[in-house]
């Protein structure tokens, strides 16, 4: 890196004002909430739906890389990411998101020190808590050919990038579920009653 280059993903002020907060990412978004400050937008990526190996986190990759000295070509001994697609099947509301590719931003909460995801409920604590977003429980679905994932919560308004609607049969894509809950009375799964079989999981992300 020569002096003249920036470590910096923006020279925006605001992006810089606050040296302390509380960090998270707001999947299926391209912004953050207004009790937040924006870090940097991106990409949602991950590993192959159908390949072993990888990583089996997803990441939220910056729209502008930067490389160091790269090595042309797809190597033989590597690690790979790719884009991550909606598949939401049988659930009317977001339908129309399904084949799309996952926007996603980096957060700060500026004064707040801890972020806190919250499977299964879409609201926090207490009123001692921020309420960043709320949303819907999403991961790699469950199938022979697919690989886990970690479980991260999307926001309930999930947005797309723009121009990537495209069935991902054939294609190299990481691919997000929703993620529902699975009780039986006899003991083994989720307690039934307070959870429902076959209910979809809500979720949120708060700060503090």
């Amino acid at each position: 890196m020569t002096s003249s280059q920036t470590t910096h993903f923006s020279d925006n002020p605001r992006h810089h004002a606050n040296t302390t907060g509380a960090v998270y990412v707001r999947w299926g978004h391209k912004e953050c909430p207004t009790s937040s400050l924006l870090v940097y937008s991106g990409i949602a990526a991950g590993a192959f739906r159908g390949e072993t190996g990888n990583g089996a986190n997803q990441l939220c990759l910056p729209s502008d890389p930067v490389y160091s000295e790269p090595v042309a070509g797809v190597g033989a001994s590597r690690s790979f990411l790719y884009a991550i697609e909606y598949q939401i099947d049988n659930f009317p509301t977001l339908s129309d998101r399904l084949w799309h590719d996952v926007p996603c931003a980096v957060c700060k909460a500026p004064t707040r020190f801890a972020q806190l995801m919250i499977p299964g409920k879409n609201l926090c604590p207490s009123n001692e808590w921020t309420l960043e977003y709320r949303g819907y429980l999403m991961a790699e679905r469950a199938h022979s050919v697919h690989q886990r994932s970690m479980y991260i919560c999307v926001d309930q308004e999930m947005q797309t990038i723009d121009r990537t609607h495209g069935s991902a049969t054939g294609a190299l894509h990481a691919l997000l579920d929703l993620v529902e809950g699975r009780c039986v009375s006899s003991g083994g799964g989720l307690p039934c009653g307070p959870y429902v079989d076959g209910y979809e999981l809500t979720c949120a992300v708060c700060t503090q």
